[in-house]
């Protein structure tokens, strides 16, 4: 289960807590409260002040045991929408409306007409194994201008699907207000495996699969001010109700945050006698029957739904034990074997911290100076683990609250500082989240480097895909700072080595506006026009390859899923400026006069990163096919280009006669890059079966 999942999931059940799950025989009431969560397929903590209503009319088919639920947020500019589906069961053949998925209905005048008459009458379905893809009904105008308002994210785990939804209201040409009442109407839609076609729809209005074609069964969603409230709601977001009584199965935890050897106490109910929870460390990916064993667990008659269990009396090794600090998982399994229904996220403190302290540490202090509206992930080079910086730490953790942890190489050329990650020669690749940002009609990007010192033949290639789709690099050939995102224009210029050193660069791309912007230090130095999206297959910070690697310090990666204004951009490149490039190197600096050269040692930190500059060993992963063809247009820049140039003697030698061979091998062989990322990927996860 990938690591940035885990973080969503506590931050689903902070959002099912705020509401009660609705239970009418007519047409059912609901509220959109006032908020903007982020699109992304993950739940923000935005969602904590929003009520959550069960989908659970079977209107089709039969009762699967599917369980779902929804929320809805809106401001003046959009309507949201979050589904949770707890599926374990993944089938999708057949597409939309038949595989599992889920389908929205709107009518924003709330007419309840026996068909669709209105031009605000629309839905859109879409199946869960393609996000990208949704198919939309209603009536002939409602349908047409619905394409251009509706866009969905969704993220797939072991026991649920996440979807998050976001109707533009100027599209749909209405106005949101307060007050205002919509007709509205969710349908999740369930196939088992094995079936080819829907095995059960459940609605949260409808119960007579009347919905597709008649308005007059959607229930009725009014818009309120609700989410002023949200404040109140995320200060008790460690208190977590998230099943009702009534549901077959559930797992509730009073909180989320546990002091070192404090008590965790859990109120469960089962479908039978052998229905189960176990614990097991989330950090290590291990799940019930996937090879490490639980450090707890007990059976759920044992709570029985009444009075809470204390997990630490259960079987285990660990039973009355402390559990080390760390994350955990609590999954409710099945019939005594290993099918997972619920999961909930728990963390361990450090012995000595108190969880009440902990609670405000979900939203770091170190972001307070940058931007946060839109963050989707910040990765703080002095802030590694989240809430300290750990120089043995594999993952760089994402500080932005979001849990999109991804993992770095350690080495002797590739190490932690106090205040960055210095990369030499490796591939570090971000989780599919962080694909998911690039490839949006609007994004920021921003990395902070050190010092920079290329070593690539013909690039210097700091951000990149495997497909080359996205590309964030130095060419040697000109000393051009270049993006290159799909077949786009790209923002060029020249000096590139010189606006690297100890800088932030950002890249903003706004695909309504048809804008793609690049900026040193807060200076627009380039603008083109784009025209698609960027359509990465994967993202990844730094380069092995020897005609694209290079060595840094990197200080901090930002990512947004929104375009960063010129004063935004002002402001983060302050914060940098401050964290990086003045607090932390001002004790080193202060004796800037030579004559005492103990006080320069600090200055020669790592002595070891120099040895490896070329990083020999793939040369078969030159794939990046890389970029131009005439786009070297012979720049104008002669004399910014003269500097740079100077340095990379070893270098720039090459770079010619590499341009003409780069250029000559756009065949190469991606199954190649497919199979070495694949013994990458894999070589860390031997497991070997144990126990529950």
């Amino acid at each position: 289960m990938k690591k940035f999942l885990s973080a969503a999931l506590a931050a689903l059940l902070l959002a099912a807590s705020a509401g009660t799950a609705v239970y009418a025989d007519d047409i059912p009431a609901g509220e959109a409260v006032k908020g903007t969560p982020t699109i992304d397929g993950k739940i923000d903590d935005v969602w904590a002040s929003a009520p959550v209503y069960n989908v659970d009319r079977v209107k089709d088919g039969r009762d699967t045991g599917l369980k779902s639920t929804f929320s809805a947020m809106w401001d003046d500019s959009a309507l949201y929408v979050l589904i949770i589906a707890e599926d374990a069961d993944h089938s999708f053949e057949g597409g939309p409306s038949v595989g599992d998925g889920m389908e929205i209905y709107m009518d924003f005048n709330n007419a309840k007409t026996s068909g669709f008459d209105d031009d605000a009458q629309a839905y859109f379905a879409m199946c869960a194994n393609d996000a990208a893809t949704l198919s939309y009904d209603g009536s002939p105008y409602g349908k047409m201008i619905l394409e251009d308002a509706a866009s969905v994210a969704m993220t797939t785990e072991d026991g649920r699907y996440i979807y998050e939804a976001k109707i533009l209201d100027e599209a749909m040409e209405v106005e949101l207000t307060e007050g205002m009442t919509i007709g509205f109407d969710i349908q999740v839609n369930d196939q088992v495996s094995g079936e080819t076609s829907r095995s059960g729809a459940y609605g949260w209005s409808d119960s007579t699969n009347k919905a597709w074609e008649s308005p007059e069964v959607f229930g009725n969603l009014t818009l309120t001010a609700g989410g002023a409230a949200a404040p109140a709601a995320a200060a008790a977001s460690d208190a977590l109700v998230i099943d009702p009584l009534d549901a077959p199965y559930g797992m509730n935890v009073e909180k989320t945050t546990f002091a070192y050897g404090e008590d965790i106490m859990i109120t469960t109910w089962g479908e039978n006698s052998t229905d189960w929870v176990g614990i097991y460390h989330a950090e290590e990916d291990s799940i019930p029957g996937g090879g490490s064993s639980s450090r707890q667990w007990f059976y759920c008659y044992m709570s029985d739904g009444e009075e809470p269990w204390n997990l630490m009396d259960g079987e285990g090794p660990y039973a009355g034990a402390p559990l080390d600090p760390g994350k955990y998982n609590l999954y409710f399994c099945f019939n005594d074997g290993y099918e997972i229904g619920k999961t909930i996220e728990i963390t361990i403190l450090e012995d000595g911290a108190s969880a009440e302290a902990a609670a405000p540490a979900a939203a770091p202090a170190a972001t307070a100076a940058w931007v946060t509206e839109g963050l989707a992930a910040l990765y703080d080079g002095a802030n590694n683990s989240n809430g300290s910086q750990d120089k043995t730490a594999e993952i760089w953790k994402d500080s932005s609250g979001n849990g999109i942890d991804f993992d770095i190489d350690l080495d002797d050329a590739n190490y932690w500082t106090d205040n960055a990650y210095h990369a030499n020669s490796a591939w570090c690749y971000f989780d599919d989240a962080i694909v998911d940002v690039v490839n949006g009609d609007k994004f920021s990007v921003e990395i902070v480097f050190g010092d920079f010192t290329g070593y690539g033949a013909s690039f210097n290639t700091f951000l990149n895909s495997d497909n080359d789709n996205f590309a964030w690099f130095i060419r040697n050939d000109g000393d051009y700072l270049e993006f290159k995102n799909a077949g786009n224009d790209r923002p060029k210029v020249a000096g590139g080595m010189d606006f690297v050193n100890n800088s932030t660069l950002t890249i903003t791309f706004d695909l309504d506006e048809c804008e793609a912007n690049m900026y040193v230090d807060g200076e627009m130095i380039g603008q083109t026009f784009p025209v698609s999206n960027v359509g990465a297959d994967s993202m990844f910070l730094a380069h092995a390859d020897a005609s694209r690697n290079w060595e840094a310090d990197v200080h901090c990666i930002r990512y947004y899923n929104t375009v960063l204004t010129a004063e935004q951009i002002a402001q983060n490149v302050a914060a940098d400026q401050a964290k990086y490039f003045t607090a932390a190197p001002a004790v080193e600096e202060t004796p800037v006069v030579e004559e005492a050269p103990a006080v320069e040692e600090p200055a020669a930190e790592e002595p070891a990163a120099e040895e490896a500059p070329v990083a020999e060993e793939e040369p078969v992963v030159e794939e990046t096919p890389v970029e131009e063809p005439a786009a070297e247009e012979t720049v104008e820049e002669e004399a910014v280009e003269e500097t740079p140039a100077a340095e990379e003697a070893p270098v720039a030698e090459e770079t010619s006669a590499a341009e003409v061979v780069e250029e000559a091998a756009q065949t190469f062989d991606f199954g190649v890059i497919a199979a070495v990322a694949a013994l990458i990927s894999a070589a860390g996860y031997a497991i070997s079966k144990k126990s529950r």
